[in-house]
């Protein structure tokens, strides 16, 4: 059971502008709630079995519980009709997702480390919380402007997320899609969760693809482009772990990655999990940088 104050009525709701976006959770509109200005994300599909109300019950309580700074605050849900899927009720950000803010923009090196720090914070909540996204990219990172007027980057969406029972027990859902009908996220996945039947996410593949945001906010491009899925997996072993310093980097058009930024990413790029540093790692490191 869900607390009642969790449950949003679809009466409380207003729409504040005629505003849709869409992403891979579905749709997102922008609406009234109490005073505030939300995006209300529906999700796609028409129904839902027991079991995946049970599990989205779970991780929307968890969600709820986080209060972070670089971690979307969920509301609440919207589930007028159990037999189908539910809505999360967020706060609306008006510069959208940060590759979006970024695509018009020139970001200073200094914009570029605090954003980085900003998600590695948010990775690190998430992880003590045992919680890991599995979906890390910068579509899932958004821009929120504080009462200071500074922009502040949070994480969110973490509808593939994975949560931990044990230690030792790392993300044991298994994913229901065939390697051919995995999304826009593959490129930012790590080598063992390619390889995987189970296509398994852990602490350690999050800090893969939060290399790949480093590349990602620096660059403006996606992993990989123009690397077709079936080959994602050759182009990543070629070396120990891959570097940005390969052909790839030819097409950046003059934008250059921060060479402060190497060694990190190369840390996070390690093809054996094992020896990829932790999110609080990732943060101490970025901390001093300028």
């Amino acid at each position: 059971m869900l607390p009642s104050g969790f449950l949003i009525d679809v009466q409380a709701l207003q729409t504040a502008d005629v505003i849709r976006r869409t992403g891979g959770f579905g749709i997102i509109e922008k609406m009234a709630y109490a005073g505030l200005v939300v995006a209300v994300k529906k999700t796609k599909g028409e129904s839902v079995d027991e079991k995946q109300k049970k599990m989205f019950r779970r991780e929307a309580l968890l969600w709820r519980q986080l209060y972070h700074n670089n971690v979307v605050r969920l509301y609440g849900i919207l589930w007028p009709d159990q037999s189908e899927a539910p809505s999360l009720v967020l706060p609306w950000m008006e510069d959208g997702d940060i590759r979006a803010y970024i695509a018009t923009r020139s970001p200073s090196l200094s914009e570029i480390y605090k954003w980085l720090l900003d998600i590695a914070c948010g990775l690190y909540n998430l992880h003590q919380n045992e919680i890991i996204h599995a979906d890390l990219r910068g579509k899932n990172v958004l821009v929120h402007v504080d009462s200071t007027g500074n922009r502040v980057a949070q994480i969110t969406d973490f509808g593939l997320s994975r949560f931990l029972a044990t230690d030792s027990a790392a993300a044991q859902i298994p994913s229901k899609q065939s390697k051919s009908e995995w999304p826009g996220n593959y490129h930012w996945l790590a080598p063992e969760v390619i390889r995987s039947d189970a296509h398994t996410h852990t602490k350690a593949s999050d800090i893969w693809s939060y290399g790949w945001v480093c590349w990602e906010i620096s660059t403006g491009m996606d992993p990989l482009e123009g690397v077709p899925h079936g080959k994602v997996l050759d182009e990543l072993t070629k070396t120990p772990h891959y570097r940005a310093t390969t052909a790839v980097e030819e097409r950046l058009a003059g934008r250059k990655l921060p060479e402060s930024l190497r060694p990190l990413m190369d840390v996070c790029w390690d093809r054996r999990p094992e020896c990829r540093p932790d999110a609080g790692y990732v943060w101490r490191k970025l901390s001093p940088m300028p």
